[in-house]
């Protein structure tokens, strides 16, 4: 699983971004605003100083006309030097190429005399030294050279208005975000912050806290959310608690099963081998000589008592599978076929079924002797039993994986392939028509199952190749240690 980078909280996240966007919004509020009075106030300077530089040039062509040249000096620079003020930071008068008149607050800032006026555009801004200023030029009727007015109006105003605008502005921009934080901070602890209490309860509820309860204030919605999880959270305590009292109750009933089973177990096997021994003792003649029908009624007791004996092997085992343990060790293979084949063969021989055994190559495994045996008698026996006539064949092979396959093929009435499966659930019998009804439990494949799977290995069943059924035994041949544990048993 990948390392990535964690979420951030939900609270720095929401306040984060109301402050973000309170910053942001006062920010565009604040530059709009100032660009507006910028653009307003330059507007005012611009008319204004037109203004001056229209009625300077209409009073200098007035006063250029008078003929008495002291007095026209004289009027020209009073012209010049009243209306230098405020704002307007020179004005010059020239006509036919000559200065009549000028006037500036700062001299550097006087522009030269130009030789061709008319060139000049009627309104520039320039920068002189430090000062931002418009030039204004207005033409004058004159025929002996360059005749016009000039007129500086300084900026300079312009910018500290914007300056100051400026300041305001991010003054109110920080304003705007601190209630901007405020109001985040209100609105996660009204919204966001029940959420979060919800979501604590969540997560204590999933990892087992059936205690987890949410008490929250605000509005009814959050109220009836917070209702909902509690009444879900009792809801699954009161239903643990059931199951904790079923668990009990089946806890002392498997005990109770199972302390019932080893009594009875034991109790019935008593009587059951005193009759099986007397019956031996009858055919071993140690009584006397027995006649071919009575022979034959004791071989019939013997065979009842040895099934009688084999269903409560099988309760027992059944009972004893889910916690018994698999003691391995390393067993002749063929020596345990040949006491499986043994078990059951004086029922083969009374049905008249042939049994052959081909033990393969395979010398010894590595597995519970006792429960292989188990394993191999329980198939044998089923295959016996449902097989009317014709033949049961034992085969040993090595598989892919190194494993030993015994295959149990008989040739009886074979099982449908939708119940294969079901035959190795406990309890469930199949009685093939042609076989007639068939006494047992069910517990047999079942039994076998788990065991093999104890071992690692498996037990299935398929068609055979003559239409009976081909069961296949499959163990591991190595060493304990590379042998892991499977369902049903633990390794030993």
């Amino acid at each position: 699983m990948g390392t990535g980078r964690l979420p951030k909280p939900l609270k720095s996240t929401f306040i984060l971004a109301m402050v973000a966007f309170s910053g942001l919004l006062s920010l565009t509020l604040a530059a709009v605003s100032t660009y507006r009075s910028t653009v307003a106030l330059r507007e005012q300077v611009v008319s204004r100083g037109e203004q001056i530089v229209a009625e300077l040039a209409s009073e200098a062509v007035r006063l250029v006309g008078i003929q008495d040249p002291l007095e026209r000096e004289l009027s020209l620079s009073m012209l010049t030097h009243r209306v230098v003020i405020g704002d307007v930071v020179y004005s010059q008068v020239v006509h036919g190429g000559r200065v009549l008149s000028e006037s500036a607050l700062v001299p550097e800032l006087l522009p030269p005399v130009q030789a061709n006026p008319a060139e000049l555009p009627a309104r520039r801004e320039t920068i002189t030294g430090r000062m931002h200023h418009l030039d204004l030029v207005q033409m004058l009727p004159g025929e002996s050279g360059p005749s016009y007015v000039r007129l500086g109006v300084s900026l300079e105003v312009v910018q500290e208005k914007v300056r100051q605008n400026w300041g305001i502005m991010l003054g109110l921009a920080a304003l705007f975000t601190l209630v901007g934080a405020a109001l985040a901070f209100g609105l996660y602890s009204a919204i966001l912050k029940p959420l979060e209490q919800v979501m604590a309860s969540i997560r204590r509820l999933g990892a087992g806290d059936l205690q987890a309860r949410v008490r929250v204030q605000g509005s009814q919605e959050l109220q009836e959310l917070a209702r909902a999880f509690n009444r879900m959270a009792e809801e699954m305590a009161r239903r643990n608690e059931e199951l904790h009292q079923v668990n009990a109750e089946l806890s002392a009933a498997y005990r109770a099963k199972s302390d019932f089973l080893a009594m009875i177990g034991h109790e019935l096997k008593t009587p059951l081998h005193s009759v099986r021994g007397y019956c031996q003792l009858l055919l071993e003649g140690l009584d006397g000589p027995l006649t071919p029908e009575q022979r034959a009624d004791i071989h019939a007791v013997l065979a009842a008592g040895n099934h009688l004996l084999s269903l409560i092997d099988n309760i027992l085992n059944f009972n004893a599978s889910g916690t018994d343990r698999v003691h391995r060790t390393r067993v002749a293979l063929r020596a345990l076929l040949s006491q499986a084949v043994d078990y059951v063969r004086p029922l083969a021989q009374r049905k008249g079924l042939e049994l052959t055994v081909d033990p393969g190559d395979v010398d010894t495994v590595h597995v519970d002797e006792t429960k292989v045996k188990q394993i191999l008698i329980n198939i044998l026996h089923n295959a016996v039993k449902y097989t009317p006539s014709g033949r049961i064949e034992v085969v040993v092979r090595r598989d892919v994986a190194g494993g030993v396959r015994v295959e149990v093929i008989d040739s009886g009435p074979g099982i449908p392939p939708q119940d294969r499966e079901r035959i190795f659930e406990p309890f469930e019998r199949l009685v093939p028509h042609e076989a007639g009804e068939q006494k047992g439990l069910g517990l047999g494949l079942s039994v076998a199952r788990l065991y093999a799977r104890a071992h690692g290995g498996d037990v299935s069943v398929t068609g055979g190749p003559e239409g009976g059924s081909r069961f296949v035994v499959t163990l591991p041949a190595g060493p304990p240690a590379a042998i892991p544990a499977g369902k049903g048993g633990a390794v030993a």
